[in-house]
């Protein structure tokens, strides 16, 4: 695992990667793991078939998905020639591999790129926001049904997004001679627990891989402890960055001038706090709205309520409501949050006052904005450290002391907009992931072909 390879997160990756040692030639014979995998996957072939069945009549959406799963939505000629096909499980995936895809674009236009799913909503996003030449999903991981998909897509280059283990796709990549790439590979410590517990499968699976382009250097480290070869280990970076700072949307339209308080993905028990602490910051600061964003909109009705206790007047998005330079505005709709920190002074990122481990805190970051968030932050804890180190993010011990640092920002429009840059300027200097990984695909499909 080099330390000082091109493409690592804050070097200078203007010049191409350097190849990654030959994957295909010479591998290590199939051994045991991938024998005892076709034989369990063959022994549920019964109750997989009872649950496609199920999930056919229960839910006509699902049995569709599995449809897909088994290959019989493809078309039995060829679709594609030399593609790039990536394979994203689901929406978090799918946004991932979205800024390789306007990468490799980029660089090789002409070049087919599909794109597979596992899920409904991440198929949904692949086919409406994807960007890939085709669409289709992830076929179950028989063989059968994989020698449909590459027959119709004949991939150049396979690509799995995050930490995508599929011994049979593995196989048959070896058996065509398609190099086969981890890219944007994430390892969390506790999935990381149950990889370890079978590290002798993994270690045959992962020697069939041509190169794993990983988020960290401790994603990096883990895949080299599951039995990657570090030869083939790079890091680098995450493209969420990439994406973040690309997806940029319009300020909403409907929206008048003045300042505003956005606190996005909040949950029960802080939603009351932040209408409490609104109600005393409005006191002292004129003209103040506040865009207020439940986590999940069902529980709408108890800010509603808390509103009405405060005698605070507030409007709902989902029946055309717009913002209020003096009162709150219910965001309770889904997909326009994003939308509405761009209009912020100063942007709370919900999850973190109670015990649910926070929500994206780039996002705000993204639209330039000072974050803040409080306490509970343990599933953004690297996106929390690069905001914090670089003085764009502010982590509040609880509602009094948000109320402390929202009273200080507001006071000093300047110095909020000097953390808001701060933020905005963490996310740039970890961008660049996605040209990187087109960067390397790009040589693997210059190559020549050995099948």
């Amino acid at each position: 695992m080099s330390s000082e390879a091109p493409g690592r997160p804050g070097e200078d990756s203007s010049s191409p990667p350097q190849p990654f040692p030959a994957a295909l030639a010479g591998e290590p014979r199939l051994e045991l793991p991938f024998h005892v995998y076709d034989a369990l996957l063959w022994a549920a072939a019964p109750l997989l078939s009872a649950a496609i069945a199920a999930a056919a009549i229960g839910d006509r959406r699902l049995g569709r998905t599995w449809k897909g799963q088994l290959g019989l939505e493809l078309p039995g000629e060829r679709v594609t020639l030399d593609s790039i096909w990536l394979q994203a499980a689901s929406v978090g995936e799918t946004q991932a591999a979205r800024p390789i895809i306007a990468a490799l674009k980029e660089e090789l236009p002409s070049t087919p790129i599909v794109l597979t799913g596992s899920t409904p909503e991440g198929l949904r996003l692949a086919r409406e926001r994807g960007g890939a030449d085709h669409v289709a999903t992830f076929p179950f991981d028989y063989r059968p049904i994989l020698t449909r998909y590459f027959r119709a897509f004949e991939p150049r280059v396979c690509a799995v997004v995050e930490t995508e283990i599929w011994p049979n796709l593995i196989r048959a990549c070896r058996e065509r001679g398609v190099p086969l790439v981890m890219v944007n590979g994430r390892i969390s410590p506790r999935t990381m627990v149950r990889y370890e517990r079978l590290a002798w499968c993994y270690r045959a699976f992962l020697a069939h891989f041509t190169a794993f382009l990983m988020q960290t250097d401790a994603d990096a480290e883990r895949i080299v402890r599951m039995g990657a070869d570090a030869a083939r280990v790079r890091v680098t970076g995450d493209t969420k960055y990439d994406g973040l700072l690309a997806a940029s949307p319009p300020r909403p339209p409907d929206c008048p001038p003045g300042r505003y308080v956005v606190a996005g993905s909040t949950h029960p028990g802080e939603t009351e706090q932040l209408l409490e602490v609104y109600t005393r910051l409005r006191v002292r600061h004129a003209e103040l709205g506040l865009v207020l964003a439940p986590r999940h909109p069902e529980t709408a009705p108890g800010a509603i309520a808390k509103a009405q206790e405060l005698g605070l007047p507030m409007g709902l998005r989902s029946r055309g409501a717009s913002p209020a330079p003096s009162g709150v505005l219910l965001l309770d709709t889904v997909g326009e949050l994003a939308a509405f920190y761009g209009i912020a002074a100063v942007a709370f990122v919900g999850g973190s006052l109670v015990d649910v481990g926070g929500h994206s805190l780039l996002e705000p970051a993204a639209a330039g904005k000072p974050v803040l968030y409080g306490p509970h932050v343990f599933n953004f804890d690297d996106a929390a450290e690069l905001l914090q180190g670089a003085g764009g993010g502010i982590r509040v011990t609880d509602a009094a002391a948000l109320e402390q640092e929202l009273d200080r920002l507001l006071a000093a429009p300047e110095l909020a907009a000097g953390l808001g840059a701060a933020a905005k300027g963490a996310l740039l200097s970890r961008a660049g992931a996605a040209k990187r990984i087109a960067d390397y695909l790009r040589e693997l499909m210059s190559a020549p072909a050995t099948r």
